[in-house]
């Protein structure tokens, strides 16, 4: 196929695309068919085991408001959903290991490509009836909160699509966290430590918004964070734990990275492909002994973006 032939095989789908989002704007939402759904899952390990088990977990949430935060009381997963059958489902399944660790799995998604396509629809004419201030049935916009037991050791992967999410770990016993943000607006946040060490903490930003406070309290031997066309910010407050040795790249986006003034930064490679990067943070640590204990080495490269180091 020539160069000329892609280009209008792509066109034709583009084009395609927009004719079934202009359609889905002009029919409107489906039939509504709301629905709330309360999920309890006992994940604490028997009594009678002599070695706590790995809790994995994933959770898929494609597009709504969502609340991930650690539980006040008990050791039970438990989600609270509010969302609308006619666009969206809601799937949820625990397996139990014996010889290992158990597994939960959580998704809220769209039924359908048709589904995504009405359900962005709605989101236009919501923002339209918002701005004219008229009154609009539309379908309802997910609302998902998970809580996550506290004192359990725990593998977790977060996925999150359009929309805002808060994700809360504070206090959480994680050896491990990835969390891939598609797009929207992405808060994640330790207030309080990581009871257990972290092996590795992997973040994917693709675009939008995406903000880290408190890494230190996530007690991470080893970090990678990888920015596309969006706004970063990832700040380094909390208690500190081992030496991280961590990897920061941006490309097409922006980047802002805060340590604490008594953390040492050995910032080990710094390429830039274009764009800029700029390091002006100094430790004010004269002992050598807190210096070794509170230490960064960092590995960034930017690609078309920019990044700050302070």
């Amino acid at each position: 196929m020539s160069g000329k032939d892609v280009l209008k095989t792509c066109a034709g789908i583009l084009i395609a695309l927009l004719a079934l989002a202009a359609l889905a704007t002009l029919q409107g939402p489906p039939q509504s068919s709301p629905k709330n759904e309360k999920i309890e899952q006992p994940a604490a390990a028997p009594p009678a085991a002599t070695q706590p088990r790995t809790l994995h977990v994933f959770i898929l949430l494609e597009s709504g408001d969502f609340e991930i935060v650690p539980t006040s009381l008990g050791t039970s997963i438990r989600v609270d959903a509010d969302y609308d059958q006619a666009l969206q489902r809601l799937e949820h399944e625990f397996v139990p290991d014996p010889a290992g660790g158990d597994r939960f799995t959580l998704r809220c998604e769209s039924r359908s490509t048709w589904g995504q396509l009405r359900r962005a629809a709605g989101d236009i004419r919501r923002q339209a009836a918002d701005e004219t201030g008229r009154e609009e049935r539309l379908p309802r916009r997910a609302r998902v909160r998970v809580e996550l037991p506290v004192g359990v050791p725990m593998d977790l992967e977060l996925e999150v699509g359009k929309g805002n999410t808060r994700i809360d770990l504070s206090g959480l016993s994680l050896e491990r966290l990835i969390l891939d943000h598609a797009m929207g607006n992405t808060e994640l946040a330790f207030t309080q430590p990581n009871p257990i060490e972290m092996e590795r903490m992997i973040i994917h930003g693709k675009m939008g918004e995406l903000s880290l406070t408190g890494l230190a309290h996530a007690h991470a031997r080893a970090l990678e964070f990888q920015g596309q066309m969006g706004d970063f910010r990832l700040d380094f407050t909390g208690e500190w734990g081992p030496r991280l040795e961590g990897s920061v790249q941006v490309t097409m986006g922006s980047a802002i990275v805060e340590l604490p003034r008594d953390v040492l930064l050995e910032h080990r490679k710094g390429h830039v492909v274009f764009g800029k990067l700029e390091t002006s943070h100094r430790s004010s640590s004269r002992d050598p002994e807190t210096r070794l204990e509170r230490t960064i080495a960092l590995d960034t490269l930017v690609r078309f973006g920019n990044m700050q180091i302070r």
